[in-house]
């Protein structure tokens, strides 16, 4: 099993859970040796998988559909987090701001989450680069025109918000299912916060089996993880694994989103760790 964290330790325990799990459940197919495998970034997940060293792993869409255009996994899965699969991001400003539209963001500064993040970089990003922004990194050493949306990145939600409280940036991004996480967004920021805009919903995360797998073995890891959601010792090993409630497959629609992922993903980004 796989996961591109920058905190292993704090997660290990979680993944190992639901690993063994998925172990004792295939056993007819005489796995002995399970390991949890943690990536610093996509491009290490890339070469993890690249090597053989990695089966599954859930992640994010944005890194999910780089992994799987550069040929190393293939989107199996939704995954459900807190009873829901979808989520969408939210463009946050002081109360107090002069900000009434997106439009207004133009010349001003907004701070991201992280690079990897989907709720937290891509899908804001492309959201204002689809109404006309012109975005620069404060950080790139280029000159930037006088109107464009300058970015930074603050690591984690609170320190997005803390920075526009403090009026070190005109707006902050994070997604819908944090603003409501009174451990991750204290009451009082809220109080002190507007939304200026939101995003469309997209799915929240999908899991990947790697392209090289057998084809009996990836059909066996699909149907494992399906079963799980189905009783109680199962769910209760997901509730573990990261607050999942279960999963499904991927139909249609969620495959036509994909797609489009792809596209921005290509026109926008060069490499899922931009």
């Amino acid at each position: 099993m796989g996961r591109i964290s920058s905190k292993p330790a704090r997660q290990y325990r979680n993944l190992d859970k639901l690993n063994r799990a998925m172990v004792d459940a295939m056993s007819d197919f005489g796995i002995g040796n399970t390991q949890v495998r943690i990536a610093r970034n996509a491009e290490h997940m890339r070469q993890l998988l690249e090597a053989e060293l990695v089966d599954y792993l859930s992640e994010t869409v944005f890194t999910a559909v780089a992994l799987e255009k550069q040929g190393v996994a293939d989107i199996v899965l939704r995954e459900w987090k807190g009873g829901v699969p979808t989520f969408y991001s939210l463009i946050l400003v002081r109360k107090s701001s002069d900000l009434q539209t997106v439009a207004d963001l133009a010349g001003r500064s907004i701070v991201f989450e992280d690079s990897g993040s989907t709720s937290g970089f891509y899908l804001p990003y492309l959201f204002l680069r689809n109404q006309g922004l012109d975005l620069h990194a404060a950080t790139s050493g280029d000159s930037a025109p006088s109107d464009s949306l300058q970015y930074s990145f603050g690591g984690d939600e609170t320190t997005v918000l803390a920075r526009v409280i403090r009026g070190k940036a005109d707006a902050g991004a994070i997604s819908n299912l944090e603003w409501l996480n009174d451990k991750k967004v204290p009451a009082v920021f809220r109080e002190n916060l507007r939304i200026l805009a939101r995003t469309e919903p997209i799915t929240r995360s999908v899991v990947l089996v790697r392209r090289t797998l057998p084809a009996e073995l990836k059909k066996r890891i699909v149907q494992t993880l399906l079963a799980l959601g189905h009783t109680e010792s199962g769910r209760a090993v997901l509730q573990e694994y990261f607050g999942v409630t279960r999963f499904d497959t991927i139909d249609d629609s969620v495959r036509t989103q994909l797609a489009r992922v792809g596209r921005a993903h290509s026109k926008y980004f060069q490499s899922p760790t931009d």
